[in-house]
């Protein structure tokens, strides 16, 4: 706790215990001791959340019905209930130049913000990328960048949905909306397999925006930037209507005469194949697989985009790979083995509980062709390995328990045997 906005200030009186304080205190800082006594509403601490509020608001715009955070923004909530119905400043707002570009991704209001530093604490302390920081002193304390350094990280987007007013916003996202406007729908991100929980804002059938979802057991309220704002492809190239061929010519058709074309079509195939694609949740997947044994009768569904090898195929069938793996093992487990895989460009969920075990003492040992950043930002211990000889590096890694994980990532299947030796060395 860093008490930076200081609106959460109580009175902590002295109960003849030693454990009062002569001043008003922010109770996210302070501890709590036998016998103390914490006043949350009296008249000396509303006057002080009070003043706060009027501090943080005295060069803060009041410009709500425009902001990209009006209508879900804490600051107008806490305004509400704590603030003055009129202000007594009189003087001039200090503005900056805006936006400021900080990634691709992220643009930045200066006179919005109210330093409370959550944007920075996230970086520094959730993926490891301290690329975004607090800069000058005093009044002109504001948060920047170095020069020429872009907020290069592979998790940007979060500090965007963790920002309490409208000071870091999205460039997809920016002055497209209001959030009254959007209807929310649950959703599962598709770009790899670890199943984060989103939420999607659409408004009259077009996406806006994508915001992490709330799931303490799997990706807890962070998402990758992928899945953030990696949906645009769904309108670009697309088809807007069904389509028909006709006589070698494709023409525009209604939802139902397509259906209905489709439906023939099926029930005169003398064959029929599914091939979903390996990017499904598991209950679409399982729908698809319903759909073709019930519905068409066939057996002829996959989601493979090549064959697996007979090594690949034995692996996934053994016992090891059918073993049900969860990210709270991961938590438990007192060494975690990575072949063949960067979790953080290929799994982002997965890397932010592989970095927030770490800090715990997590052992993580990683067989990669070079030691990546994603590597060090996770303490790991990287055996180097040439491509292709990872089964006799498997072999070698010591100090495997019962509580230890080894995760084999697809690139291993370039590498004859080393499926097979990751399963010895998990019997082992």
């Amino acid at each position: 706790p860093v008490g930076a906005c200081r609106q959460c200030l109580v009175d902590i009186p002295d109960a003849g215990n030693g454990r009062g304080f002569p001043k008003p205190q922010a109770s996210c800082t302070i501890p709590v001791a036998e016998g103390m006594v914490v006043e949350t509403q009296n008249s000396t601490a509303v006057k002080a959340q009070h003043g706060i509020m009027e501090f943080l608001l005295v060069n803060h715009p009041l410009d709500c019905p425009v902001c990209d955070k009006g209508g879900e923004c804490p600051l107008q909530n806490q305004a509400m209930s704590h603030g003055q119905g009129e202000t007594r400043f009189e003087g001039t707002k200090r503005t900056f130049p805006k936006p400021i570009n900080l990634s691709p991704n992220v643009l930045l209001d200066r006179e919005r913000c109210i330093v409370c530093q959550r944007c920075t604490r996230f970086a520094a302390e959730i993926p490891g990328d301290p690329g975004i920081a607090l800069i000058q002193r005093g009044a002109q304390q504001q948060i920047g960048i170095a020069e020429d350094k872009p907020f290069s990280s592979y998790f940007s987007g979060n500090v965007i949905q963790i920002c309490p007013v409208g000071a870091l916003t999205s460039d997809d996202y920016r002055f497209r909306a209001r959030p009254f406007d959007l209807v929310s729908t649950p959703s599962v991100a598709e770009h790899d397999a670890c199943g984060a929980a989103i939420r999607i804002d659409h408004r009259r059938g077009k996406v806006m925006r994508r915001l992490a979802g709330n799931d303490p057991e799997v990706n807890e309220e962070w998402i990758s930037d992928k899945d953030r704002f990696g949906f645009r492809y769904a309108v670009r190239d697309r088809l807007t209507s069904p389509m028909i061929r006709e006589d070698g010519e494709l023409r525009p058709a209604s939802w139902l005469e397509a259906v209905a074309v489709a439906a023939a079509g099926l029930a005169g195939a003398g064959s029929v194949g599914v091939l979903p694609g390996g990017r499904l949740t598991l209950e679409d997947a399982k729908a698809y697989a319903t759909f073709a044994r019930d519905t068409l009768r066939t057996p002829h569904i996959d989601f493979r985009a090549r064959p697996l090898s007979e090594e690949e195929t034995g692996f996934l069938r053994s016992r090891v790979a059918g073993t049900s793996l969860t990210y709270a093992d991961l938590d438990a487990a007192d060494h975690v083995v990575l072949a063949g895989l960067e979790p953080e460009d290929e799994a982002g969920t997965l890397f932010l509980r592989l970095r927030k075990a770490n800090k715990s003492g997590l052992r993580i040992t990683t067989l990669s062709p070079y030691a990546s950043e994603g590597s060090r930002k996770l303490g790991a211990e990287v055996v180097l390995t040439a491509p292709g000889a990872e089964k006799d590096a498997l072999s070698q890694v010591s100090g495997v328990t019962e509580a230890s994980v080894i995760l084999v990532g697809e690139r291993m299947a370039t590498s004859p045997g080393a499926y097979s030796a990751a399963a010895e060395l998990a019997d082992r």
